[in-house]
């Protein structure tokens, strides 16, 4: 009779046991350290994607920076993907953009060179790797 009770009240505690498991599955897969995941339509197909949440202020900035939304730089990025999951497509996007951003300060800002035009030295040593 003690066993039956025991039996009895052990399978509620191993439902609740899985309840819970799910619970903190869910709470660890939604928390803001994971990559939260967002629905998107491209054409008639429906998709996640999951990006770290400074990944997705990046598209965001991205977007705004090109006055475009950002479903319509998604759909950019989906259309020039080639052989790569789109949430990979999306990093190398980011990655690409910024790159191309920091390439254009570094020329912008570049010091003149040592040997400039009216340098006499720049001119000599010219003048002397020609003979």
């Amino acid at each position: 009779m003690v066993r039956a009770i025991e039996r009895a009240s052990a399978a509620p505690v191993l439902v609740w046991r899985g309840i819970l498991r799910r619970m903190k599955t869910k709470a660890i897969r939604n928390s803001v350290r994971s990559a939260p995941s967002r629905s998107i339509w491209i054409g008639s197909h429906r998709t996640s994607v999951r990006l770290e949440p400074v990944m997705w202020a990046a598209l965001n900035d991205i977007a705004a920076e090109r006055g475009k939304t950002v479903h319509d730089v998604i759909l950019e990025i989906n259309r020039d993907r080639k052989g790569i999951s789109l949430t990979a497509a999306i990093r190398v996007y980011i990655v690409e953009y910024y790159r191309e951003a920091l390439r254009g300060c570094r020329t912008e800002k570049a010091p003149p060179s040592p040997a400039g035009p009216g340098d006499l030295k720049g001119d000599r040593l010219a003048e002397t790797s020609r003979r």
